[in-house]
């Protein structure tokens, strides 16, 4: 009972269902070629990320400690920053991982929450390369046994890419190093800090 949802089928949706999205926005395209032509047409062609503009997101994420010990979480993600000038936005986003990692016999669901400042570094044609940083939390807690529980602190920073598919819409690949003071997300006796990498994939909506 204590484990919802399987790692596996977790994982199976998140790498099926994400092309899936993807792949029906391209073929909604009027001009297929389009996809790979920088759009000097567009409005967004010169500035992809104007000031005072608002980002929305939605997408998967993974959290993946690589000391002391090997752990992953898979989040679904939400999100929402605004740009305080042009290519530069404060970012926050909430995600939350539904019980896909098993720790000893029950299963651990976990939240997340960040603040980030993002900087779109280089913008080529359709193509953006942007970094980020920020601070934020972990909770993590079993669904049996109320009293074990993880809260950590994360400092997090890193890099990653935007695809804009059609007009306002990207689609954002990254990728950061993540620090948190919990030694193991399954339980809440810490033993120093650990180590991470934040991976995600997203849509990003900019209005």
């Amino acid at each position: 009972m204590g484990r919802l949802i399987s790692p596996l089928c977790f994982r199976a949706a998140v790498f099926i269902v994400t092309p899936v999205l993807f792949g029906s926005i391209l073929f909604a395209q009027t001009e297929p070629s389009s996809l790979w032509t920088p759009d000097l047409n567009s409005p967004r062609a010169e500035k992809p990320f104007p000031q005072a503009n608002w980002e929305f997101l939605g997408g998967v994420r993974g959290l993946t400690t690589y000391t002391p010990r090997r752990q992953s979480l898979e989040f679904f993600t939400v999100g929402a920053g605004y740009f305080v000038i042009d290519n530069v936005s404060v970012n926050a986003e909430f995600g939350i991982a539904p019980g896909n990692l098993q720790c000893e016999r029950d299963a651990v669901r976990a939240f997340d929450g960040m603040f980030l400042a993002r900087w779109h570094a280089l913008n080529r044609g359709r193509l953006s390369l942007f970094i980020d940083g920020g601070a934020g939390a972990l909770h993590a807690e079993h669904f049996l046994g109320a009293a074990s529980r993880s809260d950590d602190p994360l400092l997090s920073a890193g890099a990653g890419a935007a695809w804009r598919i059609s007009g306002n819409i990207h689609l954002a690949l990254d990728a950061r190093y993540t620090h948190f003071t919990g030694g193991s997300v399954c339980s809440s006796q810490h033993r120093g800090s650990a180590e991470a990498v934040n991976y995600g994939v997203s849509f990003v909506i900019v209005k």
